[in-house]
């Protein structure tokens, strides 16, 4: 489930800059449009994820040490 999650983190963030890459003049205007509005609360979600997930797995993994 982590790992599809992430996946589709990585896919929603990378997407709008293929189109940009490889689209013409509208498709790179939508996709800036797009990632103007979208961007930021997906980044800031996925950090959130990101920081939950590697603070649960440290915790876990602090405790089996002892």
């Amino acid at each position: 489930m982590t790992r599809f999650l992430f996946g589709l983190l990585a896919a929603v963030l990378l997407v709008p800059f293929l189109f940009a890459l490889f689209g013409d003049k509208d498709t790179r205007d939508a996709a800036y449009d797009w990632s103007k509005t979208i961007l930021a609360p997906v980044v800031g979600f996925a950090s959130a994820a990101v920081g939950y997930y590697y603070g649960t797995r440290s915790s876990t993994t602090a405790n089996d040490d002892s």
